[in-house]
């Protein structure tokens, strides 16, 4: 399990740095700097005036980073050796394995396990949307 989050952590931060990054570079620094004339220190000011104005691009990178580690299959196939803590997607592939023939039941099984990531992608749209085109834009 360890492994698993290891691996999922190593192939998803560069990619949520890397998108946040390119964000942040695109705030204005005489926010931060007004900031610091205001007396606010180096932490103040990232807390109280780009991290709020980051917001999207947080959201998006952890939605990014949250769907890729849902619908995982390669890691888990060869990290988990327990059943007791395999992925959705690892469950279907062996009941597929267990019953070929009854494929209604793996669709089913399919659409309740996307219902999740569904569900956060409708609540934040507006977020990954503005976080998407804000940080690919300079």
């Amino acid at each position: 399990m360890f492994g698993l989050i290891l691996a999922n952590t190593a192939g998803d931060i560069p990619f949520a740095v890397l998108l946040i990054r390119a964000f942040m570079g695109s705030i204005p620094g005489a926010l931060v700097e007004a900031a610091l004339v205001d007396g606010a220190g180096n932490f103040r000011a990232f807390v109280s005036i780009v991290v709020p104005i980051s917001k999207n691009a947080i959201v998006t990178a952890a939605l990014f980073t949250f769907l890729r580690a849902w619908s995982d299959f390669l890691f888990a196939l060869t990290m988990t050796s327990t059943p007791e803590v395999r992925p959705i997607t690892l469950g279907i592939y062996d009941y597929i394995n267990a019953n070929s023939e009854d494929w209604s039941a793996v669709m089913a099984t399919s659409v309740l396990a996307s219902v999740p990531a569904g569900l956060l992608l409708i609540f934040a749209q507006r977020y990954i949307a503005s976080g998407a085109i804000n940080g690919a834009i300079k």
